[in-house]
C-alpha cells in the first residue's frame, strides 16, 4: 500500500544490523549507511532541482538460476549468492550464460572538478531489468 516495506518471509531489519540499506524505485532513492558515528544517510530524488547530468548503466546480478517462493523471484548462483526479488513471475535464466539475466539500473550522476574534469558524485538505484525491460 505504500506505506510499510513488505520483506521476504515477513523478515524484519533491526537497525543494528544495517551495514548499507538502499529502498529505491524510479525516481527516488533513500541510502543508508554505517559509519562510527552510527547510521547517516542521504536522500536523492530525479524530480525538482536543478538539472544535472547522468549517465545510466545496467549490472548483471549474480544469479544464473531462478524459482519463485512466497511471492517473490530468488535467483541464485553456485558460489551461494542468492537474491529475493520482488517479482512473483518467474524468470527465465539460462545458468552459465550470459542470455537472461537480471540487470540492476543504476543512474550516474555527474558534475565537474576545480579542473573542469566530469566526475560521478554520486550513484542510486533506480530499478531491475529483464529481457530488455524494466521489471516492476
Amino acid at each position: 500500500n505504500g506505506s510499510t516495506f513488505d520483506f521476504y518471509r515477513k523478515k524484519t531489519i533491526d537497525p543494528k544490523y544495517i551495514q548499507k540499506l538502499r529502498v529505491f524505485n524510479e525516481h527516488q532513492e533513500l541510502l543508508l549507511w554505517r559509519s562510527s558515528e552510527g547510521l547517516k544517510g542521504r536522500f536523492r530524488t530525479d524530480t525538482g532541482g536543478t538539472d544535472v547530468c547522468v549517465a545510466d548503466a545496467k549490472q548483471a546480478l549474480f544469479g544464473t538460476r531462478a524459482e519463485t517462493l512466497d511471492g517473490y523471484t530468488i535467483i541464485r548462483e553456485d558460489r551461494g549468492t542468492e537474491l529475493a526479488l520482488p517479482f512473483p513471475e518467474l524468470i527465465k535464466l539460462n545458468d552459465g550464460t550470459k542470455r537472461n539475466r537480471v540487470f540492476l539500473r543504476t543512474r550516474n550522476y555527474i558534475d565537474y572538478n576545480e579542473a573542469h574534469q566530469a566526475t560521478y558524485v554520486d550513484c542510486r538505484f533506480v530499478g531491475f531489468v529483464y529481457d530488455g525491460k524494466d521489471l516492476e
